[in-house]
């Protein structure tokens, strides 16, 4: 989100006729800077809708009852339900035509927007229209747009073994349901209410480790 931010504030910025040989008027300075900030948030829609596109091993991709219930789940939840075509149809906001249909077909078009803005970049420094200091600082942001598109596609296409989390959930449900035998031997000592007070403390722990 910061970088983001700071892409948008240098685009601003330094994107001018300050240091070019031929001027252009205001207009084609916004045209520009409009171009390199929407690509920006193109690129941004494009990673979040790569990063939603199930992996062979989530649940999802499963037959049977599994992917049922990770259907469901999706359903109920929001989460994951940025289908191919509202991913091209809000790319068509913020990338023309020809560049849209240019990059949608590339095997990583995340990738290749960030590649596009470094062309637009260089060929701005070719017109003036930025310095080599102000080329290079924008060109710094990008890498470090890959780096992050990087590290999250680590993240989502790095295997977790099905059986930490299946484990995990059986040893839970093994704890909550012995809780109440070590719960009520020392409630007891307050008192005969305590075996009731034993139900709710009970399953209030539970709760807390089953959220």
């Amino acid at each position: 989100m910061n970088d983001s931010r700071t892409w948008g504030m240098m685009i601003d910025g330094f994107v001018s006729n300050l240091f070019a040989d031929k001027k252009i008027n205001e207009e084609e300075l916004h045209q520009i800077k409009h171009r390199l900030i929407y690509r920006h948030i193109g690129w941004l829609y494009t990673h979040r809708s790569q990063l939603l596109e199930p992996t062979p091993w989530e649940h999802i991709s499963q037959g049977g009852h599994t992917a049922r219930t990770a259907d469901s789940y999706q359903r109920k939840t929001g989460i994951g339900l940025v289908d191919y075509e509202a991913s091209q149809t809000e790319l068509s906001h913020f990338l023309s035509q020809e560049e849209k249909g240019r990059l949608s077909a590339k095997a990583n078009t995340a990738t290749q927007l960030i590649n596009e803005q470094s062309r637009d970049l260089k060929a701005l420094r070719e017109q003036g229209i930025l310095d080599d200091f102000r080329h290079m600082e924008l060109a710094n942001l990008l890498r470090s747009f890959y780096e992050h598109q990087g590290k999250n596609e680590r993240i989502k296409k790095f295997p977790l073994p099905r059986q930490f989390a299946n484990m995990s959930r059986y040893f839970v449900g093994i704890f909550t349901a012995l809780l109440p035998f070590s719960m009520i031997q020392e409630l007891m000592k307050v008192g005969d209410w305590g075996f009731g007070l034993s139900i709710p403390i009970t399953a209030l722990i539970g709760w807390v480790y089953t959220l």
